[in-house]
């Protein structure tokens, strides 16, 4: 398995309103943390491919630096993230 060290950026969406309630579009918040990047393996590729999706990277961060973003970029590619769970301090 290739170990890449890099930074990713997390992307979440501002939920914004005008005055009558209304939603409105607006920038993302983003945030840029230290992560830790591998290949994916077989299994993770297969859950993927059954939940309707391409499993492309696999990046591990610390579990607190995680707020529930919905996408990230990675080397200018912005990806959708799809699943994550806790292995020790790190999610991945």
């Amino acid at each position: 398995m290739i170990t890449e060290y890099g930074e990713i950026t997390l992307i979440s969406k501002k939920n914004r309103q005008d005055c009558i309630g209304q939603p409105i579009s607006s920038d993302d918040d983003e945030r840029t943390i230290p992560c830790t990047i591998e290949n994916v393996g077989r299994n993770e590729w297969n859950i993927a491919f059954q939940g309707g999706y391409e499993a492309e990277i696999l990046c591990k961060i610390f579990t607190a630096s995680y707020m529930g973003e919905k996408q990230a970029i990675l080397h200018g590619t912005r990806y959708e993230i799809y699943r994550t769970y806790r292995t020790g301090d790190r999610l991945l």
